[in-house]
């Protein structure tokens, strides 16, 4: 009998590891996503823009 409920205790509870796993891929993957994203931008603008973009945000 103890071992049913040991075995029905384990089966609803959720795994600390993949939990923790699946909360790291989501946390950090946009940011590296973005961080590409941003670099390809700053590597397009001339520097007018750049210029231009600094005065703005001073």
């Amino acid at each position: 009998m103890n071992v049913i409920r040991y075995i029905s205790s384990r089966k609803y509870k959720n795994s600390k590891f993949l939990y923790y796993l699946k909360n790291f891929i989501r946390y950090y993957t946009p940011k590296i996503f973005l961080r590409k994203k941003l670099s390809r931008i700053f590597l397009r603008l001339s520097k007018y823009d750049e210029n231009y973009i600094v005065d703005r945000v001073n």
